[in-house]
């Protein structure tokens, strides 16, 4: 499926009364999402161990 075929399978599906904003702002989480999904598919990512020690180091 390409880009412009999954931005207009979005829109239909979305309520007559959608705003800009909410077709925006749904567009952004999918593409977030599929990101996300990449980087895993990509192995880029932290493990639970590696987040915690990162995070030990910024708050104390």
């Amino acid at each position: 499926m390409t880009v412009k075929e999954r931005v207009l399978e979005v829109i239909t599906q979305m309520p007559d009364d959608s705003t800009l904003d909410d077709i925006g702002y749904e567009l952004y989480v999918i593409e977030s999402v599929q990101k996300g999904l990449d980087e895993l598919d990509r192995g880029e990512f932290f493990t639970h161990e590696q987040a915690k020690e990162k995070l030990g180091k910024w708050v104390k």
